[in-house]
């Protein structure tokens, strides 16, 4: 019998709760568990088994899937990987695990039956959605890094103008001064000029 379970951390903020401490948002576990679609393959697990209600349930899609990959990764023994996650909280978080326990979740054998559930048809699904998401999400950054380089591009093209205009002002300004600097020169020499004269003028006619 296969009764589908909800599971309830789906973020890495829930993690820091369940777990009594704060996890590594960018441990290699939670970023491969936010790249898997669990929930899309739970319904095609689950026909895998009965749907008369007689023994136990079994475990979910996700701990299935996700402790094979464990024993994959790490390349241990079916009782090894067991050991692993009971006592790592990342590989419970892999697994879907809402609190962290230092006991076992299930028994070395069980995953002789995992791989016995789980066809390579769907191990190749997952991969292939896995390449969509990572390439999906490849193009988003990529896409909003050249938003944002485009952004900084026209800051700076907008701060060079306004650099630009600036400069201008300020030569069209001190252009502004010197001239205006000349004429007061110009008449000053003028008045000079016209009092020289006539102070001449003044003097020959006292002789």
């Amino acid at each position: 019998m296969y009764r589908q379970v909800e599971i309830n951390i789906t973020t890495k903020e829930n993690s820091e709760l369940k777990f009594e401490g704060k996890l590594e948002k960018d441990n290699r576990w939670i970023i491969m568990s936010e790249l898997i679609p669990w929930s899309e393959f739970e319904s095609e697990y689950a026909k895998n088994f009965s749907e008369i209600g007689i023994g136990a349930p079994a475990k979910p899609f996700r701990i299935a899937l996700g402790s094979l990959i464990i024993k994959e990764r790490l390349g241990t023994s079916d009782r090894e990987t067991v050991e692993q996650i009971k006592e790592n909280p990342y590989l419970q978080y892999f697994l879907g695990i809402a609190e962290y326990s230092n006991k076992a979740p299930f028994e070395a054998s069980i995953l002789v039956h995992f791989r016995q559930r789980i066809s390579e048809e769907i191990v190749n699904k997952i991969n292939r959605k896995i390449v969509e998401k990572i390439s999906r999400e490849y193009r988003r950054r990529t896409q909003e890094k050249s938003r944002r380089a485009g952004k900084a591009k026209k800051q700076r093209e907008t701060n060079i103008r306004r650099n630009m205009c600036a400069s201008r002002h300020q030569v069209s300004k001190r252009f502004r001064n010197i001239k205006s600097g000349q004429r007061t020169d110009r008449n000053n020499n003028r008045q000079v000029i016209q009092r020289d004269k006539r102070q001449n003028q003044d003097k020959t006619k006292n002789l």
